[in-house]
């Protein structure tokens, strides 16, 4: 039998991934305000309601998912590369998918709904983020920052994120205040089209 280098099986590898990426919805990334986003993808319309009726919490979990991946099913941070940016040698962690979750977490959320969830899924990413703020809330202190520090420990963990208010590591500050602002903002234009999208919703799924 032939031993294949790793730059074979990286290749063939890539070949695979080509062949299954239809499996994930296409989706409309162009830059436009959440009313429309949601409007112009119904598979996420019909997520999002599915998950949460709650604009804040609509906007919340969307806002996460463009932070962490900008809606891309396969996303996931490199560490270094064969080629790039075609094939990957080393990944960063197993953080992947649209909500970035690594397998160790996302084992957690499907042990805690007693089924297989699956990643390409973007109801299931949904419903992940959700779960994870949901079980992690309870760490942050409600206060004018509340958004970003829910970021925070999403992206560095309960522990990571102890350490970080505690001054002894740092966090993805920028990133988190970016986060904060766009789900503040997407709430705000939530609230303003719950009649419409409610209605689109009804219509997709007759």
């Amino acid at each position: 039998m032939t031993k294949l280098t790793p730059l074979k099986s990286a290749c063939i590898a890539l070949l695979l991934v080509g062949l299954i990426t239809g499996c994930a919805p296409s989706i409309d990334t162009q830059p436009h305000d959440a009313c429309t986003f949601l409007s112009n993808n119904p598979y996420i319309l019909q997520s999002t309601l599915a998950v949460s009726e709650v604009p804040r919490t609509q906007a919340r979990l969307l806002a996460t998912i463009y932070v962490e991946s900008g809606h891309h099913a396969y996303a996931r941070p490199v560490e270094s590369w064969y080629w790039e940016p075609y094939i990957a040698k080393s990944y960063q962690s197993s953080s992947r998918g649209y909500a970035q979750s690594t397998n160790a977490t996302w084992h957690d959320f499907s042990k805690y709904h007693g089924r297989t969830m699956y990643r390409l899924s973007y109801y299931d990413n949904l419903e992940f983020i959700k779960w994870y703020y949901q079980t992690r809330s309870r760490y942050i202190n409600k206060n004018s920052e509340y958004e970003a520090s829910l970021y925070i420990i999403y992206h560095e963990g309960p522990t990571g994120y102890r350490r970080y208010t505690h001054g002894q590591k740092s966090a993805p500050i920028k990133t988190a205040k970016r986060f904060a602002v766009l789900s503040d903002t997407m709430t705000k234009e939530l609230r303003k089209c719950q009649d419409v999208l409610a209605w689109q919703n009804q219509w997709l799924t007759g």
